[in-house]
Protein backbone atom coordinates (compact mmCIF):
# COMPACT_ATOMS: atom_id res chain seq x y z
CA UNK A 1 0.00 0.00 0.00
CA UNK A 2 1.19 3.50 -0.74
CA UNK A 3 1.52 6.01 2.06
CA UNK A 4 -0.04 9.45 1.73
CA UNK A 5 1.81 12.24 3.58
CA UNK A 6 -0.25 14.06 6.20
CA UNK A 7 1.33 17.49 6.35
CA UNK A 8 -0.61 18.89 9.33
CA UNK A 9 0.54 15.92 11.41
CA UNK A 10 4.05 17.35 11.93
CA UNK A 11 2.66 20.45 13.65
CA UNK A 12 0.33 18.40 15.84
CA UNK A 13 3.15 15.96 16.65
CA UNK A 14 5.42 18.85 17.66
CA UNK A 15 2.76 20.38 19.92
CA UNK A 16 2.07 17.05 21.65
CA UNK A 17 5.74 16.14 22.12
CA UNK A 18 6.47 19.64 23.48
CA UNK A 19 4.48 18.62 26.58
CA UNK A 20 6.88 15.77 27.34
CA UNK A 21 10.17 16.04 29.26
CA UNK A 22 13.12 16.24 26.88
CA UNK A 23 14.84 13.31 28.58
CA UNK A 24 11.80 11.02 28.17
CA UNK A 25 12.53 8.79 25.13
CA UNK A 26 8.93 8.93 23.91
CA UNK A 27 7.69 9.70 20.43
CA UNK A 28 4.29 9.76 18.68
CA UNK A 29 3.92 8.71 15.06
CA UNK A 30 1.28 8.67 12.33
CA UNK A 31 1.10 7.27 8.85
CA UNK A 32 -1.66 6.95 6.29
CA UNK A 33 -2.22 4.02 3.95
CA UNK A 34 -3.97 4.20 0.61
CA UNK A 35 -6.68 1.54 0.58
CA UNK A 36 -7.34 2.12 -3.09
CA UNK A 37 -10.02 3.79 -5.15
CA UNK A 38 -13.69 3.06 -4.82
CA UNK A 39 -14.97 0.94 -7.68
CA UNK A 40 -15.84 3.11 -10.66
CA UNK A 41 -14.38 6.30 -9.15
CA UNK A 42 -11.02 7.94 -8.65
CA UNK A 43 -11.82 8.66 -5.00
CA UNK A 44 -9.27 6.94 -2.78
CA UNK A 45 -9.92 5.77 0.74
CA UNK A 46 -7.17 6.09 3.33
CA UNK A 47 -6.65 4.50 6.72
CA UNK A 48 -4.39 5.89 9.40
CA UNK A 49 -2.19 4.27 11.96
CA UNK A 50 -1.00 6.11 15.06
CA UNK A 51 1.53 4.72 17.50
CA UNK A 52 3.64 5.80 20.46
CA UNK A 53 7.13 4.48 21.14
CA UNK A 54 9.11 4.48 24.36
CA UNK A 55 12.83 3.97 23.76
CA UNK A 56 11.92 2.70 20.25
CA UNK A 57 9.51 0.04 21.57
CA UNK A 58 5.84 0.43 20.64
CA UNK A 59 3.79 1.00 23.80
CA UNK A 60 0.53 2.18 22.19
CA UNK A 61 -0.71 1.35 18.70
CA UNK A 62 -3.92 2.39 16.95
CA UNK A 63 -5.81 0.52 15.60
CA UNK A 64 -3.56 -2.44 16.54
CA UNK A 65 -4.63 -3.98 19.86
CA UNK A 66 -7.86 -1.98 19.90
CA UNK A 67 -9.31 -4.22 17.24
CA UNK A 68 -9.73 -6.61 20.17
CA UNK A 69 -12.72 -5.61 22.33
CA UNK A 70 -11.05 -6.51 25.64
CA UNK A 71 -8.64 -3.52 25.40
CA UNK A 72 -10.95 -0.91 23.82
CA UNK A 73 -13.13 0.62 26.52
CA UNK A 74 -15.80 1.73 24.06
CA UNK A 75 -15.75 -1.43 21.99
CA UNK A 76 -13.65 -2.35 18.98
CA UNK A 77 -12.64 0.16 16.34
CA UNK A 78 -15.55 1.20 14.17
CA UNK A 79 -15.98 3.32 11.08
CA UNK A 80 -15.48 6.95 12.09
CA UNK A 81 -16.11 8.91 8.92
CA UNK A 82 -15.53 8.91 5.18
CA UNK A 83 -12.02 8.01 4.17
CA UNK A 84 -10.97 6.96 7.67
CA UNK A 85 -12.40 3.53 8.45
CA UNK A 86 -10.25 3.06 11.55
CA UNK A 87 -11.00 6.28 13.44
CA UNK A 88 -7.96 8.36 12.43
CA UNK A 89 -9.89 11.61 12.51
CA UNK A 90 -10.99 10.87 16.07
CA UNK A 91 -7.37 10.40 17.16
CA UNK A 92 -6.37 13.79 15.75
CA UNK A 93 -9.35 15.40 17.44
CA UNK A 94 -8.48 13.78 20.78
CA UNK A 95 -4.93 15.11 20.52
CA UNK A 96 -6.28 18.61 19.88
CA UNK A 97 -8.75 18.33 22.77
CA UNK A 98 -5.95 17.28 25.10
CA UNK A 99 -3.77 20.17 23.98
CA UNK A 100 -6.61 22.65 24.50
CA UNK A 101 -7.67 21.36 27.92
CA UNK A 102 -6.57 23.36 30.98
CA UNK A 103 -4.01 21.68 33.21
CA UNK A 104 -6.47 21.48 36.12
CA UNK A 105 -8.88 19.41 33.99
CA UNK A 106 -6.42 16.88 32.51
CA UNK A 107 -7.69 14.03 34.69
CA UNK A 108 -11.31 14.56 33.67
CA UNK A 109 -12.54 11.93 31.18
CA UNK A 110 -12.36 12.50 27.45
CA UNK A 111 -15.71 11.21 26.18
CA UNK A 112 -14.47 10.04 22.77
CA UNK A 113 -11.32 8.31 24.00
CA UNK A 114 -12.03 4.59 23.83
CA UNK A 115 -8.38 3.68 23.23
CA UNK A 116 -6.50 5.05 26.28
CA UNK A 117 -4.75 7.69 24.17
CA UNK A 118 -5.33 10.50 26.65
CA UNK A 119 -4.00 8.22 29.39
CA UNK A 120 -0.79 7.91 27.40
CA UNK A 121 -0.62 11.69 27.03
CA UNK A 122 -1.22 12.20 30.78
CA UNK A 123 1.52 9.72 31.62
CA UNK A 124 4.04 11.70 29.59
CA UNK A 125 2.84 15.25 30.31
CA UNK A 126 5.48 17.14 32.31
CA UNK A 127 2.77 19.51 33.61
CA UNK A 128 1.55 16.60 35.75
CA UNK A 129 3.77 16.06 38.76
CA UNK A 130 5.22 12.74 39.83
CA UNK A 131 3.04 12.53 42.95
CA UNK A 132 -0.12 12.99 40.86
CA UNK A 133 1.16 10.28 38.47
CA UNK A 134 1.71 7.86 41.36
CA UNK A 135 -1.80 8.41 42.71
CA UNK A 136 -3.42 8.10 39.29
CA UNK A 137 -1.44 4.99 38.30
CA UNK A 138 -2.60 3.13 41.41
CA UNK A 139 -6.02 2.74 39.76
CA UNK A 140 -4.75 1.46 36.40
CA UNK A 141 -4.99 -2.22 35.52
CA UNK A 142 -1.82 -4.32 35.12
CA UNK A 143 -1.99 -4.32 31.32
CA UNK A 144 -2.53 -0.59 30.90
CA UNK A 145 -0.24 0.81 28.17
CA UNK A 146 0.50 3.98 30.18
CA UNK A 147 2.33 2.08 32.94
CA UNK A 148 5.68 1.82 31.10
CA UNK A 149 5.55 5.56 30.36
CA UNK A 150 4.72 6.35 33.99
CA UNK A 151 7.62 4.13 35.09
CA UNK A 152 9.98 5.98 32.76
CA UNK A 153 8.71 9.36 34.01
CA UNK A 154 9.12 8.41 37.66
CA UNK A 155 12.66 7.19 36.97
CA UNK A 156 13.75 10.57 35.56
Amino acid sequence: MNRRPIKPWSKLKSRVEALWPDELPLSIHCTSYDLGAHIGTSIHEYASRHWITLAKSIVWDFPGPFLRPERARGGPVQHAGPGWPNGGTIIGELLRQYLDRPRAALFEPFEEDHWELTDMLRAADRRIGKEALRKWSADLDEGHPALPVIGARLAL
